[in-house]
C-alpha cells in the first residue's frame, strides 16, 4: 500500500501545486511579485514525503529544517502584495511545519506524517489561491 501511496505522490504532487492554465495576466503580475519560496520547494516536499513512507526517519528532521529555510514566512505587511488569503495560508504552512518538526524532533513519527500533510494541503491551496488572485506560478513547476 505504501509503494502505491509513493508512486501516486510523486506522479500527483507537482501536478496538485501547479496546475491551471495562467492567463496572460498572471504572467505579468508574477514578475512583480518577489516569490514566497525557493524553486527546489516541491521536490523537498517529494523527498520528505517518500523519507515518510520509507519510514527514513534519520534524514526527515535535517530535511524539514531545510523545507522551512526554503519558504520565507510572510507577515501582516506582505497582505498588501500578497493578499490575505495568501498570507493566512503562508502562516497556517510554517504553524503546521513547525508541528511537524516538533513531532518528529519527539519521535512521534505517525503524528509528524499527519501533520505533515496538513503542510501539503496548505501549500496546495496556497498555490491554487495565487493562481486565482492572478500573481503565481505563471506556469506548472517542474
Amino acid at each position: 500500500m505504501k509503494r502505491i501511496l509513493l508512486c501516486a505522490l510523486v506522479l500527483l504532487l507537482p501536478v496538485a501545486l501547479a496546475t491551471g492554465e495562467p492567463s496572460e495576466e498572471a504572467g505579468e503580475a508574477s514578475k512583480d511579485v518577489p516569490p514566497i519560496h525557493e524553486k527546489g520547494v516541491t521536490g523537498l516536499a517529494v523527498q520528505i514525503r517518500t523519507m515518510y513512507l520509507r519510514e527514513d526517519h534519520e534524514t526527515l528532521r535535517p530535511t524539514l529544517y531545510k523545507l522551512q529555510e526554503s519558504c520565507r514566512e510572510l507577515n501582516t505587511e506582505d497582505k498588501l502584495v500578497y493578499g490575505d488569503q495568501v498570507v493566512s495560508f503562508d502562516r497556517g504552512m510554517h504553524r503546521a511545519l513547525d508541528r511537524t518538526r516538533e513531532l518528529a524532533a519527539d519521535g512521534l513519527w505517525e503524528e509528524s506524517e499527519k501533520q505533515f500533510e496538513w503542510v501539503l494541503r496548505t501549500c496546495t491551496r496556497c498555490h491554487q489561491t495565487a493562481r486565482e488572485e492572478g500573481f503565481g506560478p505563471p506556469v506548472p513547476l517542474p
